[in-house]
């Protein structure tokens, strides 16, 4: 009976006791936000360089998305380790899933500018993207409906690096992360449909179905402490990383076909919160 009193005192006791000398090294998060696209990631012009393709007098772009992926904002989830190897300075990985959305406006600013002469008035041009938000623009052209389908880009990351916590008081605390990363991104094809009497289709295929890419990756955070082991962050960072890949253009119903090299290059600002459980 006293041993078994004994070992209850010393199971009670020893929460306290490790708290007092042993400090917290490990922490888990779970993070959500939005993904902003900037530079060359966002940017949407109309000149997307010499078409490979003219039918009579209407030209298809090649889509160099190198320096023009237009893409849109999204937004991202992640789950994160840290460990904590010395007072405020740790080691973490993380892996992150994000999306961003694709904008054709420029693609519809093209056909219009091209079908804008004397010779060939544009009455309307409505373009429909297929992709996530089915955007519609205000123009038609001859009465004939483009159709653009590009879904949603997607990224995957895997990321790594250090980390610094700087205590400001009893409850806040900032923290900065630097690190590299491992990226893997798809849905980098697209079409272009035609509905004339015999439908034409335009076709951009990579030849392999995602591209990868390192990555750099850099952030801050404001942690706020909710409980003994429980916190909750704001969290701001960026990450940049060039995706290149080969991509074959098709043309139906002619068969004409041309592969170009080009790439995505990711830039992002991303901004969200943690929850983040240590012990």
């Amino acid at each position: 009976m006293v041993r078994f009193v004994a070992l209850l005192f010393l199971l009670a006791a020893f929460p306290a006791f490790s708290q007092d000398t042993i400090p917290s090294r490990w922490e888990m998060s779970f993070s959500a936000g939005f993904s902003s696209a900037i530079g060359p990631y966002k940017k949407n012009v109309s000149d997307w360089g010499q078409p490979p393709f003219q039918v009579g007098f209407l030209y298809y772009d090649q889509l160099q998305k190198r320096g023009n992926a237009a893409a849109k904002s999204g937004n991202y989830y992640q789950v994160g380790v840290n460990y904590r190897m010395l007072k405020g300075l740790g080691f973490w990985s993380a892996y992150r899933y994000s999306n961003n959305g694709f904008d054709p406006s420029g693609f519809a600013k093209l056909l219009k500018d091209q079908r804008s002469t004397p010779l060939l008035p544009v009455t309307s041009l409505p373009i429909t993207n297929g992709g996530s938000d089915n955007s519609i623009f205000p123009f038609e052209f001859d009465g004939t409906t483009f159709r653009f389908i590009h879904k949603d880009y997607q990224i995957h990351h895997l990321l790594v690096g250090y980390s610094y916590t700087l205590g400001l008081d009893k409850k806040l605390s900032f923290s900065w992360k630097q690190g590299l990363g491992y990226g893997i991104l798809s849905n980098l094809d697209y079409e272009v449909i035609v509905p004339t009497r015999a439908p034409s289709k335009f076709v951009h295929q990579p030849l392999k179905n995602n591209s990868s890419a390192f990555l750099i990756h850099g952030g801050v955070s404001v942690r706020l402490i909710l409980g003994p082991q429980v916190l909750w962050s704001i969290d701001l960072d960026y990450i940049h990383g060039n995706f290149p890949f080969e991509q074959k253009i098709s043309y139906a119903p002619r068969s004409l076909e041309v592969i170009i090299d080009d790439s995505v290059n990711l830039r992002t600002w991303n901004l969200g919160s943690s929850l983040i459980f240590k012990w």
